[in-house]
Formats: structure tokens, C-alpha cells, sequence
């Protein structure tokens, strides 16, 4: 583990259960409530008359037992010596006295109700670190269970398996009055504890009674503020409150799903050891399906997991019929459509063919091309004004494999109908169609960015034949102007910003932004060796994973930071920056038969006097 600032020296043995980061993030929270809740304290009666050595330093004592520093003092400046005495400012070394080890219990129970979910469950973590290790520092038997638990379980350690338990807790149920009778009566007395907390917030009922001490975890919600609001409350003393200063959005989200990174999605039977061989791949609009295209044109739908420890879910496939030809797909209002080319015209099919599809002519002599390799195309919901349909009404485009981008004109006219030609790319953004595309120019070659239809920035080149991407979760653009020369440009209004980038032996497949530096543009790359994937920056290389098979294709989700592979294996791996794999679907392995042939044969003695 890397090595902690001083301010957090103190909490080095808890926060070594966390990964590097989110234990500097987590423990800045965990110092500013242990500051509040204070130390054990030490009733009178547990203290022996068996002294055991010394601990710290004290105002009043013996001057058997005055520090050296004092004694020197009054050699030198003995007026100073005089007047600390009489102020009370000598400082004496504190006895240790001999107490009963193990004789006192400390208790925390926490509410798992619907109140507490999202980041107040993050002050719970903190709660639970600080309340053992304050216990375990006096000597105290530490013990933690939850509210709403029906079996009254008390778990005496705080590990990452434990950790868990307490994340994945939670309920719809809010504790009830009957909660804290039960634990009132479980066996083994957990509420006589020698010291009781209550976690949850101020509604959170009262087990325990008045004697128990309290932490109150409240969201603020106040736009900007990223502080969770903490109220400590003791018997006899006035309640303290404090912010907690809550860890950055995407460590929230991992210590909240995956703190300790120590599972990974398992490889479930894949529905590819079902089906034939992926030839394309496609992030759906709304960014949550990873749509999958065999060899037989069939498409399948793969629910992407939130995190690496979530199951996948069931995949939808559609089958095409004979005479059929897959042209785009995509996923909206809650189920998959696909575009299919039949012999007379172009059918939009819903959720495996229960409603009759949508019927579409061709307007024009140009008609999409289908290609069974190469990212699937995919369609996307854009404002109709953006391709020059009514305004008001939606509308469904798709860029082919030739960079034709076309529009699915909507009733009465329904019609498949050309809306550009030489497209690179185009994208879906706050609801505003974004479009890449080149055209010849005097003596050059012109680049464009529009947005809805509207002109933007204009780039010019020596020669046609670049790429360009467009980010879904930020303002960035990317265009290759000439062969591994970049041109990264942002589309905010308050931030217009253009770099040049230069990009050798690397394939470029994306842009986002750096999950290192706030705001600053980076390239997503495959490697030459064609199995390392990583974030390629102005300044730095952020390396994300390593294939174990070279990478036939690479594609960026437009709503998110994750990124799908498929490697020459037939394996499929969606993988997040942040979260590392989450998604992996392996094709099916071959299986090996052995025949058993027996002995080998004996030769044959021919006799000598054969003709």
C-alpha cells in the first residue's frame, strides 16, 4: 500500500483493507468523524492501584516525575520556572495503572433502511472503522450488527468480507420499535453493552434508550456540496455536528459497489457457445447493451453489469429469416429493434418479431450497405429538425459501412432516405445530433463538425481518408486530418479548446476524457501488439489491460467510459477504467475426443517357405 499522509498514520491497519485510493479518499472521512466521536471513555472504577509504567504527559503529578525539560528550566531561567509553577504549566509524566483486559464491550448497530442508501452509506463505513478501532485501542470487545437483522447476529470483526455484509445490508424495511425490543432480548445481552451506538439518521429508532450514543448520517442536499452531514449525540453532552468530506463521485461509486475489487464478473455460459462467430460489435444509445452480430446476421442484446461483482444478465437475440439482411440495430424504450433489408423493402422489427414490423421504402438510388465485419451500425434516436424531418417529431439515423448517413423518415412517408455522404462519424449528445464529415475543397480537402445540422468547426487536409469519434461523456472530438496526426477539439462553448496529438504504431478507436486529470482530452488506443488497451494523453499513458488474444476489434460506449473488445478468440470483454472487467463472454471450447485404439498391432511372422 502506498504510504498515507501523516494525518492518517493513525488508521494505517484499517485502511491497508482498501485498495491504495479509495483508502486516502476514505480515510479523510474517517479522521474528521473519529475527531468527533472522541475516545472511550474510562469510568473510574476500572482503573487498579497496580501501576504499569507511564503514558503521556500530564499537568498535575509528583514532581518525582517532572520532566527533565522542566529541571532544566529552572537551572537556566529560573524566574520561567517560578511562573509555570504558579500557572499550572509544569508538565509530569502520567502513571499507567494495570485494567482488567477484555471486561468491557462496545456495540454498534446499524440501520439498513431505505434512508440510508447512496452516500450516507459511505458515513456508515467510516463509523464502523472508527468505532472499532476506538474500542480496540482501550481494550474493549468490539461488536457490530444490523437493525433490521432478523437473526440478531453480532460480528466481532471488521474484514473485507464483513465490510461487505454491512454494503449489502440494505432493505426497503425501516427499523421499527419491535427491532430494537428483539435486540433488547437476543441472547447474550448485546444491548447491556458497556458502550452503544445507534448508526443511522435522526428518524433512526431509539435502541437502546438514552443511554446510548448516537451518529445521525444526513445528505445536505445542497447543489454543489459534496459534504455529508454527521451528528454525534452522548448522554450528557450537547450534540456535535460535522461534515464528512465525501470521496470523489466514482470512488463513491466503487467503495459503495466494489470496494476491495475482489471478485470479477464469473464466465457464465455464454449465449455465444449457442450461437456462431462475432464479426461486429455496438454500444446501444442509451450506453447500457452491448449488441452483438454473428456471422449468421443474427443480433443479440448483452445487458452490461453495473459493476464487476454483478451477474450478467439474459441476452436477447433475433434470428433474421431467409431473404433477410441486417443493416443497423439498436435499443430503445426498454427492448432491441433491428433494420433488416428483405427482397422488396426495408423492415424496422421489434422485440423478437411479437409486433409486426414497420415497413420503409428506399427514397433515392442509394441504398445502405451491409458488410458482415467491422462495427455494427448502430441506430440512434435524434430530433427530426436535426435531418431535416418536422420539428417535434423523432427520428432514426444510421451511418453504413461506406459513410452514408441515413434517416428513417417517419409516417406517412415512411422511407429509408439519404441524409449525407463522406459521414466519419456521428453521434448522439444532449439530445443534438453530431456529424463528422469531409468534402472536397479547392485544392484540399474539408472537414466538418455539425451539430443538428448547423455548421461548427471546419478543418482542412492535404488529402480524404481520415477517421474521427465522438465522445458520448464529454465535450471532445477527435478527427484525424493526416495519417497518426490528431486534431482533439471540444465542443463547450466556455471551453473551446484544440490540441494535436500524434499517435505512432497505435490504433485509435475513441475519445474521452483522462479519469487522471480533470477535463483533458485523451485518445483510446490498441497497442501494435494488438493486445494492450490504454488512454493515450498530451502528457502521460494511462495502460487500462492486457488481452490474452490479439484484439480484432475495439468499440467505445457514447454514454459511459467502458470499452468492448473482441479478440481474435471469439472473446467479448466490456472493461470500465474505473471498475476493470465487468463483462466477459468467452465462445465455446472446442472439445477434444480420444479414441481408444487399443494395443498397437504385432507384426506377422510370414514362413520361410512361402512361394
Amino acid at each position: 500500500m502506498t504510504s498515507l499522509p501523516p494525518a492518517l498514520a493513525a488508521w494505517a491497519e484499517p485502511l491497508s483493507l482498501f485498495p491504495p485510493e479509495l483508502a486516502l479518499s476514505l480515510g479523510q472521512c474517517i479522521r474528521r468523524l473519529a475527531q468527533a466521536v472522541g475516545p472511550l471513555p474510562r469510568p473510574a472504577e476500572e482503573r487498579s492501584d497496580d501501576p504499569n509504567g507511564y503514558e503521556g504527559l500530564a499537568r498535575r503529578g509528583s514532581y518525582e516525575r517532572l520532566l527533565i525539560s522542566e529541571w532544566l528550566l529552572a537551572d537556566e531561567v529560573p524566574e520561567e520556572f517560578l511562573r509555570r509553577a504558579a500557572q499550572k504549566e509544569h508538565a509530569f509524566l502520567a502513571l499507567s495503572f494495570h485494567r482488567p483486559g477484555g471486561s468491557r464491550r462496545s456495540l454498534a448497530l446499524f440501520d439498513a433502511g431505505p434512508e440510508l442508501i447512496g452516500e450516507p452509506r459511505i458515513g456508515q463505513l467510516a463509523a464502523l472503522v472508527v468505532l472499532s478501532q476506538r474500542a480496540r485501542r482501550d481494550g474493549a470487545a468490539f461488536g457490530w450488527g444490523v437493525l433490521q437483522d432478523e437473526q440478531r447476529q453480532v460480528l466481532e470483526e471488521v474484514t473485507p468480507a464483513t465490510i461487505l455484509r454491512l454494503l449489502f445490508s440494505r432493505t426497503a424495511r425501516t427499523a421499527q420499535a419491535e427491532d430494537a425490543e428483539s435486540w433488547a432480548k437476543a441472547g447474550g445481552e448485546p444491548l447491556s453493552a458497556d458502550d452503544l451506538w445507534v448508526v443511522g439518521t435522526p428518524r433512526t429508532v431509539a435502541a437502546g434508550g438514552p443511554n446510548a450514543g448516537r451518529v445521525e448520517l444526513e445528505d445536505p442536499l445542497e447543489p454543489g456540496k459534496r459534504d455529508l452531514l454527521a451528528t454525534i449525540r452522548l448522554k450528557g453532552a450537547a450534540p456535535r455536528s460535522v461534515e464528512l468530506p465525501l470521496p470523489k463521485p466514482p470512488d463513491c461509486v466503487r467503495l459503495l459497489r466494489d470496494p476491495f475489487s475482489v471478485r470479477r464478473a464469473p464466465p457464465p455460459p455464454s449465449p455465444l457457445a449457442r450461437g456462431p462467430q462475432v464479426t461486429g460489435l455496438a454500444f446501444a444509445q442509451n450506453g447500457r447493451r452491448l449488441m452483438v452480430r454473428s456471422l449468421d446476421w443474427s443480433v443479440s442484446a448483452h445487458p452490461i453489469p453495473n459493476s464487476p461483482r454483478m451477474p450478467p444478465g439474459a441476452a436477447k437475440r433475433f434470428e433474421l429469416q431467409g431473404g433477410e439482411e441486417l443493416i443497423a440495430a439498436g435499443w430503445m424504450r426498454g427492448s432491441r429493434v433491428v433494420l433488416v433489408r428483405s427482397e422488396k423493402d426495408y423492415c424496422l422489427h421489434g422485440l423478437q418479431r411479437q409486433v409486426a414490423a414497420v415497413m420503409y421504402r428506399l427514397e433515392g438510388d442509394v441504398s445502405p450497405a451491409a458488410s458482415p465485419h467491422g462495427p455494427l451500425p448502430s441506430l440512434l434516436v435524434v430530433p427530426g429538425k436535426a435531418v431535416g424531418d418536422r420539428e417535434g417529431a423523432p427520428a432514426l439515423v444510421f451511418l453504413d459501412a461506406e459513410g452514408h448517413l441515413f434517416a428513417l423518415r417517419s409516417a406517412p412517408d415512411r422511407a429509408v432516405r439519404l441524409v449525407r455522404s463522406g459521414v466519419l462519424a456521428c453521434g448522439e449528445r444532449d439530445s443534438r445530433l453530431h456529424v463528422i464529415y469531409g468534402e472536397p475543397a479547392a485544392a484540399r480537402y474539408a472537414y466538418h463538425h455539425s451539430v443538428n445540422g448547423e455548421p461548427g468547426h471546419k478543418f482542412t487536409a492535404e488529402s480524404a481518408g481520415g477517421r474521427a469519434f465522438i465522445s458520448g461523456d464529454s465535450p471532445w472530438l477527435a478527427l484525424e486530418r493526416t495519417r497518426d496526426q490528431w486534431s482533439v477539439f471540444s465542443t463547450d462553448p466556455f471551453q473551446e479548446r484544440l490540441h494535436r496529438m500524434t499517435v505512432a504504431g497505435s490504433a485509435v478507436f475513441g475519445v474521452t476524457v483522462s479519469p487522471k486529470t480533470d477535463g483533458e482530452p485523451v485518445l483510446m488506443v490498441v497497442e501494435e501488439d494488438r493486445r494492450s488497451v490504454g488512454l493515450l494523453g498530451l502528457s502521460d499513458y494511462i495502460p487500462l489491460i492486457k488481452a490474452p488474444s490479439p484484439i480484432v476489434q475495439a468499440v467505445a460506449n457514447a454514454r459511459g467510459p467502458e470499452i468492448a473488445l473482441l479478440g481474435v478468440d471469439g472473446a467479448i470483454t466490456v472493461l470500465s477504467p474505473e471498475q476493470g472487467k465487468v463483462l466477459e463472454l468467452k465462445p465455446p471450447q472446442v472439445p477434444v475426443v480420444q479414441f481408444h485404439l487399443g494395443p498397437p498391432p504385432r507384426p506377422v511372422q510370414l514362413p520361410k517357405d512361402l512361394p
